[in-house]
């Protein structure tokens, strides 16, 4: 039997903005267990104490990792998601209400809303004690995509952005665009999580356009770009938090009813949460994200490699793309590899 990786490849560039060693958080969800079960099995294996926010939502402070949060994954189980929409403060009756309901709607919905778990950014060597949490989980009673039609369920990586240049930032959109197709099909990413769209492709009318090699936007411009084909959060490589963090007013202004947290990482959305393979592991897809990082990193690779898929007739045969992406690697893995820094 396939044991999950441990062997964690660092990324080609060590050091966040703020010149400290880059972090990612994770972000997991799965079925089989509630809010409460979950913070006790999470302040058992890494510590801290479970504090009730409500009936599905707790926060485990205190930890060796920092602090987590288990919850169910829909703001209709909460309270303040019910009352969210009220302009002055609600009277006690229907504060009252609003608890009674959302925790009647997170039992009741509980075989197709997730639990997620949202842990504090760890730097990348801590990612192997994620993965053990998740067995952790796993011999509990957690269950991840496989397991259901109804399991949409994925895992997401927050990186933190090594720099604010533009042309970086670009690189790894070229990355993620141009591999897409590979990482969908080595991922086996799941019917369901295509179906309900919660990590879905960039539009083709997007990638067509950031892969023009006279493409070469500012950041007012790339952000503006991106807002203008991207509109929602749903995309398999979500940029919004980052841009918001950027230009928050911009984000604001173009979006204003999406609800956006701003931070400094990429939030990438794509991988499944695959707890039943055996081979599976957050590092996996960790290591995943890291040969984009390394694609990026060379500008001649990303220039053949987009003049390749300019070249592909429309409309873009991705089962063809890719075997050309699968040949692509084999024949670059030398290059890939000497991107890596001295440590990895």
């Amino acid at each position: 039997m396939l044991c999950p990786t441990r062997n964690v490849i660092l990324p080609p560039r060590l050091t966040g903005v703020d010149g400290a060693a880059r972090r990612v958080g994770v972000e997991i969800e799965f079925a089989g267990l509630s809010a409460r079960d979950t913070a006790h099995l999470i302040a058992q294996h890494l510590g801290g104490e479970p504090q009730m926010i409500d009936e599905h939502r707790y926060d485990v402070v205190g930890g060796k990792l920092g602090p987590f949060r288990a919850e169910l994954d829909s703001r209709f189980v909460h309270p303040e998601g019910i009352l969210g929409a009220l302009q002055d403060a609600p009277p006690d009756w229907l504060v009252q209400l609003s608890e009674l309901v959302s925790g009647t709607l997170g039992h009741a919905g509980a075989i197709v809303i997730p639990c997620e778990v949202v842990g504090p950014p760890v730097t990348v060597d801590q990612l192997p004690q994620i993965d053990d949490l998740i067995a952790h989980l796993r011999n509990a009673g957690a269950q991840g995509t496989d397991r259901s039609v109804f399991y949409a369920f994925g895992v997401h990586l927050n990186p933190e952005i090594a720099t604010r240049d533009p042309a970086w930032l670009l690189a790894i959109l070229r990355a993620q665009c141009l591999m897409s197709p590979w990482l969908r099909t080595v991922m086996e990413i799941d019917t369901s999580r295509y179906l309900t769209g919660f990590a879905a492709p960039f539009p083709q009318l997007y990638i067509d356009l950031i892969l023009q090699p006279d493409y070469a936007p500012d950041l007012d411009v790339l952000i503006a770009d991106y807002v203008t084909h991207n509109p929602r959060r749903d995309r398999e490589l979500d940029m919004l938090p980052l841009f918001a963090w950027l230009d928050q007013d911009r984000i604001c202004n173009a979006l204003p009813t999406e609800k956006i947290g701003a931070r400094p990482t990429f939030h990438y959305r794509l991988p499944n949460a695959a707890l039943e393979r055996a081979a599976w592991s957050v590092v996996l897809e960790w290591n995943r994200w890291c040969l984009l990082e390394r694609i990026a990193e060379s500008p001649d690779l990303i220039r053949s490699l987009s003049e390749a898929y300019r070249n592909l007739p429309s409309p873009i045969d991705q089962a063809r793309w890719t075997r050309q992406s699968s040949e692509w690697l084999a024949h670059n893995f030398h290059l890939l590899a000497a991107h890596a820094n001295n440590r990895s």
